[in-house]
């Protein structure tokens, strides 16, 4: 087995692994978007990347990113990780490739994707939830 094989493998073990971590974030939100937006949906297995929160009427698809997975904060992965850094960028190229075939892949099912970071629902749930809100009634947001 060639070592990009490895590291492939080892990718998707971790990342699908993670799942655990990615559903409190999208707990949190969920309840925030319980109460002022619902008719949604959770984890759509049939969807591509499986979506946290699906709105299925208007095609409105919510993904829960982490931090570190999705390279928010490329500096930081490269100091935090100095040791395994060429692992880790790796392993978030990665990632990031997944997302935008993911992404291409709604988009070609007619689905707007909508990604939030996980510090951004820790630190003000309430605001990541009127954001949906304004994207799932039809408002132009930033």
């Amino acid at each position: 087995m060639s070592e990009d094989v490895s590291i492939e493998n080892d990718f998707e073990e971790m990342y699908y692994s993670s799942k655990k971590h990615r559903l409190s974030h999208a707990y949190t939100l969920s309840s925030k978007l319980s109460k002022i937006c619902s008719g949604y949906k959770k984890d759509i297995d049939d969807l591509p990347g499986c979506p946290d929160i699906v709105y299925l009427k208007q095609k409105i698809a919510v993904y829960c990113v982490s931090d570190l997975w999705h390279c928010r904060d490329v500096e930081r992965v490269t100091r935090d990780t100095k040791y395994y850094a060429d692992f880790w960028l790796e392993m978030i190229a990665r990632s990031i490739r997944m997302d935008l075939e993911i992404d291409k892949e709604m988009n070609e099912l007619g689905y707007t994707v909508v990604r939030v970071w996980n510090s951004d629902i820790y630190e003000n749930p309430d605001e990541v939830a009127e954001h949906i809100k304004k994207i799932v009634d039809g408002q132009k947001v930033k």
